[in-house]
């Protein structure tokens, strides 16, 4: 009985034994499954610690070229600035040309139509039974100047109506009108200096007309003649072709200086007759303009001078007026257009003498 209570107690102990080491081969395996996930899990993140390394290096990299890539596109962007302000310099400069050519295109376009119309001035004047033109449509319709008128219109008509202009040069050559003593210079001839006073001849009478030139070629001298500024301007342009530079450009200054915002006031002004005192003279006009180019010296008055001289222009035919009333604003045209003025007019910017043999 004790023997059998003995065993029964052991077989207690025994299986309590082998329940604690059941449970304590539970935990055992427990804690090894969970170190063994542990251990996998860190192993996870070891692998993923080594891409992530992997992949920071490669984005380093990346960085890097990107980085790269922005400061070549930086200096890119530098050099088209540059590039953009120097085309932006060039299209307002070529901007400004092409606005200055525009208003010069206007210029010459305007300006070509009034010259235009100023040879067929000149036209209309023409006679082609005498071959010649007359002095003015309205005053003087039946009187004919070798000199100044046609030796000038042959000048001025040759690039207009060369025909025209050959046949006038025909006549003056029959009667050895090219004689003027004053006007030569503007043809690239000199002349004796100082300019002498005038003479008027009467060349030919008809029942309709007169021919006449005036020649200055008296024993005298024309008096004063450095304080009227066509005779100015004509020695001037005589002494250039002598190559005497100097002179004919202080000459040039001097008639310049007469210029005084109207035209070019000098003694003729205030010596003329009665009904044309103080009236300013448009032709004079044209020849300082005229010696301008063949000197190349500036006008700084250039454009107020051509606006006098183009509002002399008459509309109904073309012609310029001799004289104009400049103490009125605007400026008062006085008298008929003529010959003589006009062909002036057109020579001041047509007319370029040939002249090989002086040395500038």
């Amino acid at each position: 009985m004790n023997l059998n209570i003995f065993f029964i107690r052991c077989l207690k102990k025994r299986g309590e034994s082998l329940k604690s080491k059941t449970v304590f081969i539970a935990i055992a395996i427990t804690l090894c499954l969970i170190i063994a996930g542990l251990g996998f899990y860190l192993y996870r993140q070891h692998l993923d610690l080594q891409t992530l390394s992997s992949n920071y290096a490669t984005l380093q990299e990346d960085y890097k070229a990107l980085e790269q890539k922005h400061d070549a596109l930086v200096l890119e962007y530098n050099s088209l600035s540059q590039d953009y302000e120097s085309l932006q310099s060039k299209y307002s400069a070529l901007r400004t040309d092409y606005d200055a050519l525009q208003t010069k295109y206007n210029y010459l376009i305007a300006l070509s139509k009034k010259l235009g119309r100023a040879a067929d001035f000149l036209l209309s004047q023409y006679n082609s039974r005498l071959r010649l033109c007359c002095e003015a449509p309205n005053v003087a319709p039946n009187t004919y100047w070798l000199a100044s008128d046609n030796l000038l219109a042959h000048h001025a008509l040759e690039p207009y109506y060369p025909n025209v202009s050959r046949q006038i040069y025909l006549e003056l050559e029959r009667r050895d009108g090219f004689k003027s003593g004053v006007y030569e210079p503007l043809f690239g001839e000199s002349i004796p200096l100082p300019i002498k006073e005038k003479v008027t001849y009467i060349i030919e009478q008809g029942e309709d007309y007169f021919i006449k030139t005036d020649i200055h070629n008296c024993t005298t001298a024309f008096p004063d003649w450095d304080e009227y500024a066509n005779l100015l301007i004509c020695s001037a342009l005589s002494l250039y072709w002598e190559n005497e530079t100097e002179e004919a450009f202080r000459l040039f200054d001097k008639a310049a200086d007469m210029w005084d915002g109207k035209g070019l006031y000098d003694r003729a002004i205030e010596e003329a007759v009665p009904n044309l005192r103080g009236l300013y003279e448009t032709y004079k006009l044209a020849l300082l303009l005229y010696a301008s180019r063949i000197f190349n010296r500036t006008l700084t008055f250039k454009t107020e001078l051509e606006n006098v001289l183009w509002a002399m222009q008459r509309e109904s035919d073309g012609g310029i007026i001799t004289h104009y009333n400049g103490s009125v604003t605007p400026i008062v045209p006085v008298g008929d257009a003529n010959t003589e003025t006009t062909s002036l007019t057109l020579i001041a910017y047509t007319y370029s003498p040939d002249v090989k043999d002086v040395e500038r």
